[in-house]
């Protein structure tokens, strides 16, 4: 990292610090809801030293089914520094504060290169949902910020991903899953990134989903416009399966030939990762509930969480990240920036946003924040694309 760099990367720091102030500003945090539930087990640790298998809420009848890190890490850090619950609560969301912006310009960096990752640590500091996540003292706020550290070892292909997927599980369950499901849709851009006509009918299947999505929101005109483009885009489906149905041959007939490849090279690394996220929230939520059903969990079984619409996402992303990040993709497509791999995490996104859709109906409007993590760099890139044209166009008026 030259100079230049750790200055740009300093100022960052301090835009994202100037953000998340108002964690210092008020006394009992920005809490929003269960800060002091954290702060209750933590203060717990430290009295009986042991953790305590049933919850605090609701008159202590309930399992702790939170995954226990924060929790610890909270108690840790006021036992060996003799700080107030309140004030170590603050200190680790400085400390989050400081890392989030330098973890999205390895991200940025990793995607894009080195330009787009500097713009991506002054874009963190943009979204309001980001900010809403990573100023309470919750473990959202230490998971989200490992999340972006965790992304940037997975796409290296770094075995640290394994360590970053044991500590998530048992840091944030949302975030774990999150990640857990980005390593299934990236396994698949690793098998399929060298074939050569994979791009062209799951991208028609997400236009004519979105567009049937987006006539479901209007009356009169703009309904009829998309169900008519939805239509048209069904039928251009159907041209693209019966010209392609040889290839969809192929291409069962190369997943047949090719499935060991999975536990080789460099996808071995991502089938370990996604195995160990699993494999370590589900044996917590064994221990402590004594079973493995998770669709009776009150948050599957009384549909916790808020319809996801334009104005909802747009509120939550800001409309500057929001253009930005179309831009970017648009770039990212002309420029042949992994393609595959930003189709596939586009469904994944519109799956967790929209998972009403197939049945689940739960955290809908939550996902809309690490959905984020991919459209911060995204955005960087297509600012930074932007702003290279536009200095081209420049050059090329004043050589005139």
């Amino acid at each position: 990292m030259n100079k230049t760099t750790l200055i740009v990367l300093t100022i960052a720091v301090l835009l994202s610090l100037y953000t998340h102030f108002i964690v210092l500003e008020n006394f009992m945090m920005p809490t929003f809801g269960n800060t002091n539930i954290h702060v209750a087990i933590a203060r717990h640790i430290i009295e009986y030293g042991n953790y305590p298998l049933q919850d605090y809420s609701y008159g202590g009848t309930a399992p702790n089914l939170y995954v226990p890190l924060y929790r610890i890490l909270l108690a840790a850090l006021v036992w060996t520094s003799g700080l107030s619950f309140d004030t170590a609560s603050r200190l680790i969301v400085i400390i989050v504060t400081i890392l989030l912006p330098i973890g999205f310009y390895f991200l940025g960096r990793k995607l894009f290169g080195e330009t787009t990752g500097l713009i991506s640590a002054f874009v963190a500091s943009v979204p309001p949902e980001l900010l809403y996540y990573t100023v309470r003292p919750l473990p959202q706020a230490v998971g989200m910020m490992l999340l972006v550290f965790a992304l940037y070892f997975l796409f290296k292909n770094s075995k640290w991903s394994l360590l970053f997927a044991f500590v998530l599980a048992l840091m944030h369950q949302e975030t774990a899953a999150f990640y857990g499901l980005v390593c299934f849709f990236y396994l698949i851009y690793l098998f399929y990134q060298k074939t050569a006509y994979h791009l062209m009918l799951p991208a028609l299947i997400l236009v004519a989903v979105g567009l049937n999505t987006l006539s479901t929101y209007y009356e009169d005109g703009l309904n009829i416009l998309f169900s008519t483009l939805t239509i048209a885009v069904l039928y251009g489906l159907l041209i693209e399966t019966n010209k392609f149905l040889f290839k969809i041959k192929m291409h069962l007939l190369f997943l047949k030939n090719n499935f060991t490849s999975i536990f080789k090279k460099d996808k071995k690394i991502i089938v370990f990762t996604g195995i160990l996220v699993a494999v370590t929230y589900l044996s917590w939520h064994y221990f402590i509930v004594g079973n493995l059903r998770l669709w009776e969990l009150s948050q599957f079984k009384y549909s916790e969480g808020t319809l996801v619409d334009l104005s909802v996402f747009l509120r939550a992303t800001g409309l500057f990240l929001t253009v930005f990040t179309v831009i970017g993709l648009i770039f990212a497509f002309i420029f042949k920036k992994q393609r595959l791999l930003w189709l596939l995490l586009l469904a994944l996104s519109f799956l967790l946003i929209k998972n009403d859709l197939i049945g689940i109906k739960a955290f809908m409007d939550r996902y809309i924040v690490y959905v984020m993590i991919f459209m911060i760099p995204l955005a960087a890139f297509g600012i930074e694309k932007l702003f290279s044209l536009g200095t081209k166009l420049d050059k090329g008026f004043k050589s005139k």
